[in-house]
């Protein structure tokens, strides 16, 4: 299964097609077929990997919009839509969960990304200076290739790559700055311009909020960090800085002629036509979800000006619009029970784990986050499910462990030594910056590593 999520990663970024009949398939959604029944078989057979709340909520989700689109289109019409939708939510994360399941797995497809945008960064340079898709070029000589945008900024051509629209390539190349920051400290100074080049080549504002997102909490990490030890509440790091954000926007609420949302989609956006068009979609789609609550439109267009665009730039909007106002709790609900398994696991403080597990909550909150001024469509949707997936081993990893009061000491078997690292992180899965010693031709075989729970009062 580890092969399959990381092949399924490097799919994303491909536009080709295979024709089947009348069917015309992703190379990523072809990988998600082959692995659904597989990851289900796993995720369902494992001792360690649960099937819970999470992929509860998921299923209703994805059950909701299927009646949805029956009720907007009738089931004879909606089998197709369906199918991709479960393939895209349910497929992606149980490929996720049973393909990343420790420490090893979760780093390897991180570094798999930022293969694939090594890759891909000489076409990226060249089609950021011309108005050349090398990589669509090369895939349309042996495939059939799926639609693309050629757009300029700045008096740069948007880059796409091998991706629908821009847009998708940037947030492709944005959303795991924060993992990488803290699994790969070695390799920063490669990986971190890499990152910042490939989406600022997408010249798109809503990828470049992604990219934005994950500095300024990586920022309020250190920042806090710092000042923990002159101002103790400061170690309540995030509690604070939601706290900041509401204090910001109560602010702006009473000292503006404009609301907070009007005001943030004015700055975040390349040019106030973008911002403009922002503001009209989120009224009049809001609009359309008051009048469709509870089945949305399915695929049928949104009432609008005529002279507005029928793209939706809102990942969150265009669900509550598509499958009302059920369809997207189910969603926001599993998400937000996700967050909270991976956040609630007990690791030690300034261990390697909690490190890699705060930088991936920092992507996955500016990913969630992001969905509020870009829709993730074609592969950045299943991409997105996938990405949520791929942290689950941190909760399922101590699953059925008991729980223990603060202080009580758990007795460890004479085979056992102290370890750092928690069930599915072994040695060799420790920080880079770790000194190991050799340990000579005649040294004894090292005992035996096994879980150890430690508790904090």
């Amino acid at each position: 299964m580890h092969v399959l999520a990381i092949v399924f990663v490097w799919t994303t970024t491909m536009p080709a097609l295979i024709v089947i009949g009348p069917v015309a398939l992703n190379f990523y959604k072809v990988v998600l077929l082959i692995a659904l029944v597989p990851a289900l078989v796993t995720c369902i057979g494992s001792p360690t990997i649960r099937l819970g709340a999470i992929e509860l909520f998921l299923f209703l989700y994805c059950v909701w919009a299927a009646v949805c689109f029956s009720y907007n289109h009738g089931l004879g019409n909606s089998v197709e839509p369906i199918g991709v939708i479960f393939l895209q939510t349910c497929g992606a994360f149980l490929l996720a969960k049973a393909g990343c399941r420790t420490m090893a797995q979760f780093k390897r497809i991180l570094r798999h990304i930022m293969y694939a945008l090594t890759l891909m960064l000489p076409f990226v340079i060249i089609e950021n200076l011309t108005e050349i898709s090398p990589i669509r070029e090369v895939f349309k000589i042996l495939f059939p290739i799926g639609s693309g945008v050629i757009d300029k900024r700045l008096e740069l051509t948007r880059v796409a790559a091998g991706f629908a629209h821009p847009i998708l390539f940037g947030v492709f190349s944005a959303f795991a700055l924060g993992a990488v920051w803290f699994a790969f400290k070695r390799m920063r100074p490669l990986f971190v311009p890499l990152i910042a080049y490939s989406t600022f080549a997408s010249l798109s504002s809503g990828a470049l909020i992604v990219l934005a997102l994950q500095i300024l909490l990586i920022s309020w990490y250190y920042l806090t960090q710092f000042l923990q030890g002159s101002i103790p509440f400061l170690r309540k790091r995030w509690q604070m800085l939601v706290m900041v954000a509401i204090a910001m926007y109560i602010s702006i609420d009473i000292l503006s002629n404009r609301t907070p949302f009007h005001v943030a989609t004015t700055y975040l956006s390349f040019n106030s036509t973008s911002a403009y068009n922002r503001i009209l979609i989120w009224e009049h789609g809001t609009a359309n979800v008051a009048n469709n609550p509870i089945f949305g439109l399915g695929f049928r267009d949104w009432v609008r000006p005529a002279w507005m665009v029928s793209s939706v730039d809102n990942y969150w909007l265009l669900r509550a619009m598509r499958f009302g106002l059920p369809g997207v709790t189910f969603l926001v609900i599993a998400l937000v029970i996700y967050l909270w398994s991976l956040l609630r696991v007990d690791l030690p403080r300034g261990s390697h784990a909690a490190e890699v597990r705060r930088g991936y909550a920092i992507s996955l909150v500016a990913f969630c986050l992001a969905g509020g001024t870009v829709d993730f469509f074609g592969s950045i949707d299943p991409l997105f499910l996938f990405f949520c997936g791929m942290g689950a081993w941190f909760y399922a990893a101590q699953a059925g462990r008991p729980r223990i009061k603060a202080g009580q000491e758990i007795p460890k078997p004479h085979d056992e030594a102290p370890t750092d690292a928690m069930p599915g992180i072994a040695a060799e899965e420790l920080p880079d910056e770790q000194p190991t010693a050799d340990p000579g031709p005649h040294s004894p075989e090292p005992p035996k590593r096994g879980p150890t729970i430690r508790t904090y009062p």
